[in-house]
């Protein structure tokens, strides 16, 4: 009875040349195409790559090897099916490689590995690890993606520990997580951008200000300047006037001591009385004037109004 494999038409061709071991290994139907899920060895295309009439695989001389692979019947009459193997590569003799095309590769109960149509699955403890991308959404606690299906294949033969897969599988989720990352701190920079502009615009503001400030500051300052100049001089005039009323305060108090003294002089039957004393009070109203520093109009001897005005003969 013929093999599931060969139903498959899945042939293997194996050649070595001075150490150089290849297998050629496709599809002799035409409605059938294979998908490459993963080896443990090198290969000519990388796993998850469908849609392949054939591909090639290069073993280590002497070195036993594990390939997936799915075969897709494309043929919709009487039905499209997928069928996925496990295939090893063994040695014969004269370093010949051998695929054994009647029996499919079984993994042990330990790695419990499985061919599926869109990847491998292996199982570490109570995780299973798989590297079909369908099971990208389904990912938990106890489902993890590995998307290296080599690596998935050198596990299960033995070539790869278990800590490679788990470690696979934590990069994986850090790179799946760097899109989201990416676009967070993407956006952060230009919040910060918007920010550092904002701050510009608020600092050109404040140096305007601080500069407005200044030139009214310089001009209060001058106005200042002129204002103590101003008040200066008026101290200097007020000075001056003090000086002159003093004077005149003076020469006032001089006089009266003449008047009085030539009244004194000169008694009453001189008839110098009457006009001495008018003298005497014209030179006391003048110092009563000069000390109270009050102004007084000379026509008449009244003090002047607050407008300035009097009787208006003053000239």
């Amino acid at each position: 009875m013929p093999s599931e494999l060969f139903k498959t038409r899945v042939i293997a061709r194996a050649s070595a040349e001075a150490g150089d071991s290849r297998i050629l290994i496709r599809v002799d139907y035409t409605q059938a195409v294979i998908r490459f899920l993963g080896a443990s060895c090198d290969a000519s295309v990388k796993p998850n790559n469908e849609a392949l009439n054939s591909f090639t695989l290069f073993p280590t001389p002497g070195k036993p090897a594990l390939v997936a692979l799915a075969v897709v019947n494309k043929d919709k009459h009487p039905d499209e099916w997928t069928r996925a193997y496990f295939l090893d590569i063994t040695w014969r003799e004269g370093s010949l490689p051998w695929v054994d095309l009647d029996e499919a590769w079984i993994p042990s109960r330990a790695t419990k590995g499985q061919a599926l149509e869109w990847g491998i699955t292996v199982q570490i403890g109570k995780v299973t690890y798989s590297s079909d991308f369908h099971d990208e959404k389904r990912q938990s606690a106890t489902l993890r993606l590995v998307p290296d299906g080599n690596l998935l294949c050198r596990f299960l033969i033995g070539d790869a520990t278990s800590a490679e897969v788990q470690a696979a599988a934590e990069t994986f989720k850090e790179e799946e997580a760097w899109p989201a990352q990416k676009a967070a701190l993407e956006q952060a920079v230009r919040i910060l951008r918007n920010d550092k502009m904002s701050d510009a615009r608020e600092l050109d503001a404040l140096r305007d200000r601080i500069k407005t400030l200044l030139a009214e500051t310089s001009e209060t300052r001058a106005r200042c300047a002129k204002l103590e100049a101003d008040l200066q001089n008026i101290q200097n005039a007020y000075n001056a006037s003090e000086k002159i009323v003093r004077i005149a305060g003076e020469e006032c108090h001089d006089l009266r001591e003449q008047i009085v003294n030539i009244s004194h002089m000169a008694g009453e039957n001189l008839g110098f009385g009457k006009r001495g004393r008018a003298l005497l009070g014209i030179a006391g109203l003048c110092q009563s004037i000069l000390s109270t520093k009050r102004r007084i109009c000379p026509a008449c001897g009244r003090e002047y109004k607050e407008d300035g005005s009097c009787c208006g003969n003053e000239d």
